[in-house]
């Protein structure tokens, strides 16, 4: 089949005209190729290729010619030329991808779909291919369904279609350009073809098709005649054709004929009688490919009607009990896509069977299915997979009332014709899918592990579909009922677990099945530290370490250090990735304790040295130490020219209070300091306020309070030399004038 030669919106006449008097050959090859004669368009563009007329509309225009006509060859080699360009559009980089495809390039094809994705990243043909990477692995691994014959009824010609006759089921009817008449040479202009008529022939048991003849009557017509349903009970038949109304009303604005619905009573000799235009056709576009539900009560069509979502989509309506219509619904996502799907057929036991490039496949139209789940509920697309589909065009899917035989067509290499016709026979029943869903996760904590790599594998052993968990570790697949598979998850530091997972014999109403996977670790992680002195760098036996996590109060590492100062502790029901909050107290007799919140990203498998993100370097207790570098004491504030206690100033001054109280023979001298800005007279008279107000909320606290007593420095003892009196101007930074406004607490005496 030219791969758009029955697209509804291009199964079209273009009209012969005469070219007026034009000038230059690229004028002349635009006029043919904008009236759909593409075969003339062609010949014409190639003389222009390589000339300074040439550029990426000229080459785009050829290879759209030839992918118009099924060269996939040529139409690769063009598209070639002008791709690259920041010219090239969303179609031609689907178009190319279609053509490589169809040449056995599926990589090449699967690369500029993706960059199809980077161009137009809400194009859901793109977006298949991103979610399903390896659909081709898949296809190729696909049980087969269906058996495939050639007939003998083929010719040189384009043969397609199949379509029984609810009368009498020793009859079918078929589509075909074979046209016995000498006289009259009917070619269409698009690609020099011959154009279509209906025909009907004899069947026998083995779906062969014997005694072909043209339908008699004023059905068929000097243009085309495309495919046809009949109703349940075979007393009407629904058929597609050209607009052939006389006068102006027939063309569109571009002097096309599109495809129009007709409706005919069948009288009891077979004759179409009565024929009717549907009331949704228009000549501004094409409406076809007629199919009725089993019940009689809904029409479904292709069309390039306004509103669809690109080229062309199926669409459904109603068929009152009075004859009329309802108004025509397109089906939507996920069947409809950017590209084009048409070729609509239900069968009897409601399976929906389309045409579509639009979905991932081998190339050019294949046909999916719909298999009706439970309550009649759509439950996903399914590709036929070989030996229905191939790499060229397979289309007009049309099966037999009894669901076990029926016809496909094709344009595959080893045919006879342009458009062969296939006999079809069912080998194994075709089933609703199942999704197989479940989370992957810690099998000591229970906790999920995202971005985890999960494959299936049939019953064969083979993986024939891969994934990832998302960021909650939750991962799903569609698989089809009636199956065995295997469900494997692998993940960095864990060990990889697979899980049986079954789809027989489930009630009809399941359509889920729940498989969870629980990977076992297989990594070490511990906690680590060193404490040494400060003054003397050396280790710090004995010391006490608590490490408790902060969030759920569990001690994680609870001991005293070794000779060497230093002590290991292994963490379990830990993730990588997961933030520790830990609160950790450090104790040694002779030294300040430090206690301190800490937490850390477990970012790999190994040991977190604790001393590296605290200071654990202890603080001898000893005469002339400032209490507050040796417990990390934060700074006192106070509000500005002010020396009351502060919230935030009382939790740091609490801390005196504890360590004083834990030694009650401590004196503390606590000295308050400013910087140098104002005068020297205010800083020490604000310095000896703050002071002693520090050391009255202290002295209130403590045993013996007369063990601290607060002294004012002002801005005597300077620990920056930022001096700035009088005319002298400071050129320090605020971060040097803060170091020397501090609080000191110096042990006196122990």
């Amino acid at each position: 089949m030219k791969i758009s030669k029955y697209f509804l919106f291009v199964f079209l006449i273009a009209l012969a005209s005469s070219v007026t008097a034009q000038s230059g050959r690229l004028k002349r090859a635009n006029h043919d190729y904008a009236h759909l004669s593409y075969k003339s368009a062609a010949r014409k563009y190639e003389r222009i290729i390589g000339r300074r007329s040439d550029g990426v509309s000229v080459q785009r225009n050829l290879a759209n010619c030839y992918y118009n006509m099924s060269d996939m060859v040529n139409a690769e080699k063009y598209f070639a030329m002008m791709i690259e360009s920041p010219e090239a559009t969303p179609d031609d980089l689907f178009r190319y991808a279609q053509a490589l495809k169809q040449n056995g390039k599926t990589d090449a094809s699967d690369t500029y779909m993706n960059k199809l994705y980077k161009k137009s990243m809400a194009d859901t043909r793109a977006q298949e291919l991103i979610k399903d990477a390896n659909y081709m692995t898949k296809l190729e691994n696909q049980q087969p369904s269906f058996e495939l014959k050639t007939l003998s009824v083929n010719t040189e010609f384009s043969d397609f279609g199949g379509y029984p006759n609810p009368k009498n089921n020793q009859e079918v009817y078929f589509i075909s350009a074979r046209n016995n008449s000498l006289a009259v040479k009917n070619e269409w202009t698009w690609d020099g073809t011959r154009f279509l008529d209906v025909f009907k022939g004899s069947v026998a048991a083995d779906g062969a098709i014997s005694n072909p003849k043209s339908v008699r009557g004023k059905v068929n017509t000097k243009f085309h005649e495309g495919p046809l349903t009949f109703t349940p009970k075979g007393d009407y038949v629904y058929f597609t054709r050209n607009n052939i109304l006389s006068g102006k009303e027939k063309y569109d604005d571009n002097r096309i004929q599109n495809l129009h619905l007709y409706k005919a009573k069948v009288d009891e000799k077979g004759n179409w009688e009565d024929e009717v235009l549907l009331p949704f056709n228009d000549r501004l576009y094409s409406v076809g490919h007629p199919t009725i539900s089993p019940d009689g009560t809904q029409l479904f069509f292709a069309s390039d009607m306004p509103g669809g979502f690109g080229g062309v989509d199926i669409y459904k309506a109603t068929i009152n009990a009075d004859g009329t219509y309802g108004k025509p619904e397109n089906l939507g996502r996920p069947i409809n896509t950017e590209g084009n799907e048409m070729f609509p057929w239900i069968s009897e036991n409601g399976n929906f069977f389309f045409a579509s490039n639009g979905h991932l496949g081998y190339g050019g139209l294949d046909v999916f299915v719909v298999v009706p789940g439970p309550s009649s509920e759509s439950n996903g697309i399914m590709n036929l997979g070989k030996p229905i589909n191939s790499v060229r065009d397979d289309f007009a899917f049309c099966m037999n009332p009894d669901c076990k035989s029926g016809y496909v067509s094709s344009n595959r290499e080893g045919g006879l014709g342009e458009d062969d016709i296939y006999s079809v026979k069912v080998i194994k029943n075709l089933v609703h899918p199942v999704n197989v869903k479940g989370e992957v996760k810690d099998s000591i904590s229970s906790k999920p592990l995202a971005f985890t790599t999960i494959y299936l594998k049939d019953g064969n052993g083979t993986i024939i579909d891969s994934t990832q968990t998302d960021a909650n570790g939750n991962y799903a697949f569609t698989v089809p009922s009636e199956s065995n598979f295997v469900i494997g998850a692998c993940k960095e530091y864990y060990k990889c677990g697979e899980r049986k997972v079954s789809t027989e014999g489930l009630p009809q109403e399941q359509t889920e099945v729940l498989a969870d996977i629980a990977l076992e670790r297989d990594f070490d992680l511990n906690l680590y530290c060193l404490v040494s002195n400060a003054k003397t760098t050396r280790p710090v036996p004995g010391a006490q370490i608590t490490v408790t996590d902060a969030t759920t109060g569990e001690v994680l590492m609870n001991g005293v250090t070794e000779i060497t100062g230093d002590m290991k502790k292994a963490v379990l029901n830990r993730m990588l990735g997961e933030n520790l909050n830990m609160i950790v107290k450090v104790e040694a007799e002779g030294f300040f304790a430090k206690e301190e919140n800490v937490s850390v990203t477990i970012e790999k498998p190994g040991t977190i040295n604790l001393h590296e993100i605290m200071n654990m370097r202890m603080d001898q207790l000893e005469v002339g130490v400032d209490l507050a570098d040796a417990i990390n004491l934060k700074p006192i504030y106070f509000d500005l020219g002010k020396w009351n206690i502060r919230k935030d100033a009382a939790r740091e001054l609490d801390k005196i209070v504890a360590l004083m109280n834990k030694y009650p023979k401590m004196v503390v001298e606590l000295g308050s300091h400013t910087d140098c800005r104002s005068s020297m007279q205010f800083n020490q008279d604000l310095s000896e306020k703050r002071a002693k107000a520090s050391a009255e909320y202290i002295k209130e606290r403590i045993s013996n309070p007369e063990r601290i007593y607060g002294k004012g420095y002002g801005e005597t003892k300077l620990k920056v030399d930022c001096p700035c009196e009088g005319e002298v101007k400071s050129d320090c930074s605020e971060a040097e004038h803060a170091k020397n406004r501090r609080t000191e607490f110096v042990v006196i005496q122990l």
